[in-house]
């Protein structure tokens, strides 16, 4: 949350109650990637509120402006949003169900060409596990 704190006082922006709850979403689930309903649920699972999709969206395009989260767009072009980290993040994007899985394939830039030194994210297309389950009978 200090990121959050530094960004916000850094650009001289007012408290706003749904921006603090929507980035502690984020921060307490690391691992995940909302879409924007998913964010919506979220609120009114944990916090019992209402926020208009516009806010949730305004929200969204600050943090992404300001570094503290990443966008990745599905074949569909539904855009996931998850915490940035200071290192590159993998993506899984489900060829079957469309979502997009941060995964935790550690991604060695030494190891890699020239080419890929200064990515931000990379997006591996494939089946997810839940999707294998179900078409192979598994789970």
């Amino acid at each position: 949350m200090n990121g959050f704190y530094e960004k916000v006082k850094n650009k001289k922006i007012n408290y706003s109650w749904s921006r603090e709850a929507i980035y502690r979403i984020f921060s307490e689930n690391k691992d995940r990637c909302f879409c924007v309903i998913g964010i919506k649920k979220q609120l009114l699972m944990k916090y019992n509120r209402n926020v208009s999709l516009n806010t949730i969206y305004r929200h969204l395009d600050f943090f992404e402006a300001n570094g503290l989260l990443v966008v990745v767009q599905n074949d569909d072009k539904k855009a996931f949003y998850c915490l940035k980290e200071d290192k590159p993040i993998a993506f899984i994007v489900c060829n079957k169900c469309h979502r997009v899985i941060k995964t935790n394939i550690d991604i060695e830039l030494e190891k890699c060409s020239e080419i890929f030194k200064d990515i931000k994210y990379l997006t591996i297309h494939k089946t997810c596990e839940i999707c294998s389950k179900k078409f192979t009978g598994g789970g």
